[in-house]
Order: structure tokens, then sequence, then C-alpha cells
């Protein structure tokens, strides 16, 4: 099923052209790399964006939702 479900997203361009993670064959690395990339080229630009950066970690998200709630919905 997950096979199938990751042949749909990929087939149809549903996900995000620097989704790396959870991907076969991709490295988060290249998330690190394209973000630094853009920063470097905002700061290159005569008008000086402003450059933000937020980062999350949720690969704990799930551990806090009880899961006999989460399977029942």
């Amino acid at each position: 099923m997950a096979k199938k479900q990751v042949h749909f997203l990929e087939t149809n361009n549903v996900l995000y052209t620097h989704q790396d993670g959870f991907r076969r064959k991709h490295s988060t690395l290249y998330s690190i790399m394209h973000f630094l990339v853009y920063i470097s080229d905002a700061n290159d630009k005569p008008s000086k964006e402003i450059t933000l950066g937020l980062i999350l970690d949720l690969s704990k998200a799930f551990d806090t939702i009880n899961h006999k709630t989460l399977l029942a919905k």
C-alpha cells in the first residue's frame, strides 16, 4: 500500500519539489543545501532581502497523541 501511495504522489507531482525526507533516493542533505543556497542568493541581492528560516522537528509528534484515539478517528 505504501509503495502505491508513494508512486501516486510522485507521478502526479503532489509532493513539494524539495521534499527530501522520507523519500527513497532522497536525502535531507539536499534540503539543507537548497536552504543555504536560498540564503546565499538573498544576501547577494542589492536589496539585501531579509531571510528567515523556521526549522521544526516533528519526528516525535505522533508520540504525544493517544494512539487509541487516533486509530478510532
